[in-house]
């Protein structure tokens, strides 16, 4: 189980080639997320062979850019067993694509719309979310945004 974060200090964003970038990384059509800045894909990162999501994220229509390029730099720069698993980040014409570790668990809005939770798996949850929480303030990074969408699970 991780649980993905938002808010940092700065960014450096890997600026790719459009072309380049989608050789590496075949964007499926399936949506598997949305959020307020952006809608995450399932896709093929190639060299890896692997089940990736993308989160591809308009620039042109975030009222507040610095929030993504937080978002981007924690992931980037904070890596814990409980934290979503960032790969890399692209430009792609107006777009900033953040590729990133699939979650196939989904979210846990999810799971709780769709079956009972036992007070086991509540408590094994918590202590997950927890756990990636005490990474970050030790750090002394705070998420600001904690709810069941925000928190994805693995199988």
């Amino acid at each position: 189980m991780r649980v993905s974060v938002m808010k940092s200090f700065g960014l450096r964003c890997r600026v790719s080639l459009i072309e380049a970038t989608r050789r590496q990384i075949s964007l499926t059509s399936k949506s598997v997320g949305e959020g307020s800045t952006g809608i995450v894909f399932a896709a093929y990162k190639k060299s890896t062979r692997q089940t990736v999501a993308v989160k591809r994220m308009n620039l042109r229509r975030q009222q507040r850019r610095e929030l993504l390029f937080n978002e981007v730099s924690i992931m980037r720069d904070y890596q814990h067993a409980n934290i979503v698993r960032m790969f890399s980040s692209h430009l792609v014409g107006d777009e900033l694509w953040v590729v990133m570790e699939y979650m196939e668990g989904g979210s846990l809005t999810d799971i709780v719309t769709q079956t009972r939770m036992t007070e086991a798996q509540i408590a094994t949850v918590s202590l997950q979310v927890l756990k990636g929480l005490e990474f970050l303030h030790a750090r002394r990074v705070i998420h600001r945004d904690i709810k069941s969408d925000s928190i994805l699970l693995t199988t």
